[in-house]
């Protein structure tokens, strides 16, 4: 019996899906195409490095990704923001030199 609790992406009766099976589910279908194995989780990962890469205020990502600690955010993904900064000050000194 179908039971709408709003998720997005629910499994056949409309309750949540378990991770256990989305991640069993992923691996093969990343097998059966010939494709590297990866956790259901990696691209969540990848979706937030790029956003810092790109930018985004690490606020921002917190919020996205809902994470109640921001000290956590800025942890994990403050290394993009290293990286961001480096490439500026490397821009502006390229500008400075002329």
């Amino acid at each position: 019996m179908w039971v709408d609790h709003g998720l997005v992406f629910p499994y056949q009766s409309g309750g949540p899906l378990y991770g256990a099976n989305v991640t069993k589910a992923l691996k093969k279908v990343l097998k059966a195409n010939g494709l590297p194995e990866k956790r259901f989780h990696d691209p969540r990962h990848t979706g937030a490095t790029n956003m810092a890469a790109l930018g985004a205020d690490m606020r921002v990502i917190q919020e996205v990704l809902g994470h109640t600690d921001y000290g956590f955010t800025v942890s994990v993904y403050a290394h993009s923001d290293r990286d961001r900064e480096r490439k500026n000050a490397d821009a502006m000194g390229g500008f400075l030199r002329g």
